[in-house]
């Protein structure tokens, strides 16, 4: 696969914010990030968010 998929919860507001956090699967120590958003009505599972995610984390090697 290339890569590791973490899901994580960010709590704001007594509400729980998921989020997934993508590195390269061989990764060690500090990554630069890029943070990725999707639109209020948009899901962060769509084929083109996740291509994104991938194309960072497997082309660039940072997480995303």
């Amino acid at each position: 696969m290339g890569f590791r998929k973490r899901p994580f919860y960010v709590t704001r507001s007594n509400e729980k914010i998921p989020g997934i956090l993508w590195t390269p699967e061989e990764s060690a120590g500090a990554l630069p990030l890029v943070i990725l958003g999707h639109g209020e009505n948009s899901e962060k599972r769509t084929a083109a968010s996740l291509a994104i995610a991938r194309r960072f984390v497997r082309r660039h090697g940072v997480a995303a």
